[in-house]
């Protein structure tokens, strides 16, 4: 793993464990890493959602949301020019899994 996933991974952990305010900590440090870690803005904004600041949470879930779209979208465009990537049809399965665990509010 890369640093940026590392943090990410320990931003999901802390707010699994309702550790809000770590969550949101960690997500940042995260998304200054790697500022279109989707991941990061799901889960920075649902820190924030369970913080009781739910204006705050809808930008980063909608940005989240916005990411997870186009990714699927570019892993589509990865897919039609080489059908044979696995990678491929594996990421793009996993941003539309998490966008549809978003939009649901499935977490």
């Amino acid at each position: 793993f890369k640093l940026p996933e590392i943090t990410t991974a320990q931003g999901d952990l802390s707010r699994t464990l309702q550790l809000y305010a770590a969550a949101m900590e960690d997500c940042t440090n995260a998304i200054r890493l790697t500022p279109k870690d989707a991941d990061a803005y799901d889960n920075r904004g649902w820190a924030y959602f369970h913080l009781g600041k739910a204006e705050t949470a809808r930008g980063h879930i909608e940005k989240a949301a916005d990411l997870y779209e186009k990714a699927i979208e570019d892993y589509t465009h990865a897919i039609k020019l080489n059908p044979e990537h696995p990678y491929a049809y594996r990421n793009r399965a996993n941003a539309k899994f998490r966008l549809g665990n978003l939009l649901s509010g499935n977490h």
